[in-house]
């Protein structure tokens, strides 16, 4: 344990996630701690652990909650695509965008290229500030955005991952739905 002395929470989760082969366990976790909002809008829904043995330990449980998350994210997107408001590419932003393991398993449970932005974590402000740049006309339009931002890293997903993924996410929406 002495290697992550120094390191702050989400490094620590990271690396115990990581520890974890895909798909060493079928463990699924559904995170609606608070109920769901999108795409199921059920107040009532629960988070649960399923699929725990014996053998589980927190370092499955850490990892089940990412693909977790990123299943719902992916319900969500799959929700934007039924509208024709999808694209072939996902970008990513926030500290999320900062995590290589939150990234390349997003790649590989969406199926679709993961782009991550320059400065993630100030992505939005830049936003505010194009579309007050618009408003004043101090901007044409929004073209100005294809200028401002760049993409920094690409993470493409893997064929056979992801086609073991769509496994666990048909059980996910399954378990959603009963």
């Amino acid at each position: 344990m002495a290697e992550l002395i120094g390191l702050n929470v989400h490094e620590i989760l990271e690396i115990k996630a990581k520890s974890v082969r895909p798909f060493e366990t079928r463990l699924i976790y559904l995170p609606y701690l608070i109920g769901e909002r999108a795409p199921w809008w059920d107040p009532y829904a629960r988070g649960v652990f399923f699929g725990l043995t014996m053998g589980t330990d927190e370092r499955h449980m850490i990892r089940a909650v990412i693909e977790g998350v990123l299943f719902n994210l992916r319900a969500i997107l799959e929700a934007l695509e039924e509208l024709s408001l999808a694209s072939s590419e996902v970008r990513l932003i926030g500290g999320l965008a900062k995590s290589e393991l939150w990234c390349s398993l997003a790649s590989h449970v969406y199926g679709r290229e993961i782009h991550v932005l320059e400065n993630p974590e100030a992505i939005t402000s830049l936003g505010a500030a194009i579309a007050a740049g618009v408003g004043s006309r101090a901007y044409e339009d929004f073209k100005i955005a294809l200028k401002l931002v760049r993409v920094s890293r690409v993470y493409k997903p893997d064929t056979d991952l992801h086609q073991k993924y769509e496994k666990i996410y048909t059980l996910f929406v399954e378990l959603i739905n009963s």
